[in-house]
């Protein structure tokens, strides 16, 4: 069993000094990264991965939430490094965390399949920022990234099934994530 996010806002209160945190597949929401970013004032990167919400799935298509996003925006200005595997939000939820968190140095989005970034927004993650590192949501996941687990391979795959005579609707069926070493 997890910890919820009313033990841990009450946690963050005690931990005013912390620079780096990993909140990896977890199920805290944006109530704890409100909470960490209101009392982590010197917190520079964060890991809020959780590959399982962001499946590149027919079945998840149009789920989009950018409460998460939102949150980092409001209350973490002084971030350098970001990982948000597999998150909800959309271009508007990257938009907030580009203009909230001006220091960014590298921002890790992949499986976050609710962005589209093209455009106007692309320019904005390369030439108006300080994002020098970024990872786009279809890149894949594997051992080959600077972080401490390189020694790891990650493989995400979604199952899904044909409901009806029309094939159509797609039914998620489950999720599975393994960690090799």
């Amino acid at each position: 069993m997890g910890i919820s996010d009313t033990v841990f806002t009450i946690a963050a209160k005690k931990f005013s000094l912390l620079e780096e945190l990993e909140l990896s597949f977890t199920s805290l929401n944006h109530v704890s990264l409100e909470a960490i970013g209101q009392n982590c004032p010197l917190l520079k990167t964060l890991k809020f991965n959780q590959p399982f919400k962001g499946i590149n799935c027919g079945s998840y298509k149009g789920y989009k939430c950018n409460k998460e996003a939102l949150a980092i925006a409001k209350t973490m200005p002084e971030l350098r490094h970001l990982e948000l595997w597999g998150n909800k939000l959309t271009n508007n939820g990257l938009i907030a965390i580009l203009g909230g968190c001006p220091y960014l140095e590298s921002l890790d989005v992949r499986m976050c399949y609710n962005l589209v970034i093209h455009g106007n927004l692309a320019k904005r993650c390369f030439e108006n920022t300080r994002v020098k590192y970024f990872r786009y949501p279809n890149e894949y996941i594997n051992g080959f990234d600077n972080d401490d687990d390189d020694d790891f391979v990650y493989e995400f795959y979604c199952e899904c099934r044909v409901i009806g005579s029309k094939g159509m609707k797609r039914k998620f069926t489950h999720m599975n994530f393994y960690k090799f070493h």
